[in-house]
């Protein structure tokens, strides 16, 4: 009766390690995921429709030719979405931009600078 009591509470023990070590791992990988998205990051973004639509803000706030391709972009949670891109434009210039775009869905230029 004892080995079988023995037996049973080292079952009971391995059962549970096995299920801290995995929710551990769960965990982790939630953790991860939450932080990549926390609000106040900068997170890379691929060059969809939104980011378009700030880049062409942004070109045209800049007047300095016409928007060839975005290089680069990401974004930043706030109370609405920053979008920081690098921008060529026609002439071979290229710029970095922030463009800020607020709850209301209108844009503003929040900081340009040229880079060649």
């Amino acid at each position: 009766m004892s080995k079988t009591i023995a037996l049973l509470a080292i079952t009971v023990v391995i059962s549970l390690t096995g299920f801290q070590i995995s929710h551990a791992q769960e965990q982790s990988g939630t953790a991860e995921t939450y932080t990549q998205q926390m609000a106040g990051g900068w997170s890379p973004v691929s060059i969809d429709e939104q980011v378009m639509n700030a880049a062409y803000f942004a070109a045209n706030a800049i007047h300095d030719g016409e928007l060839q391709n975005v290089l680069s972009a990401k974004q930043q949670v706030v109370a609405g979405m920053n979008y920081a891109m690098v921008l060529e434009m026609d002439n071979g210039h290229q710029w970095e931009a922030i463009v800020y775009q607020n709850l209301d869905n209108v844009y503003s230029l929040t900081s340009k600078k040229r880079l060649h």
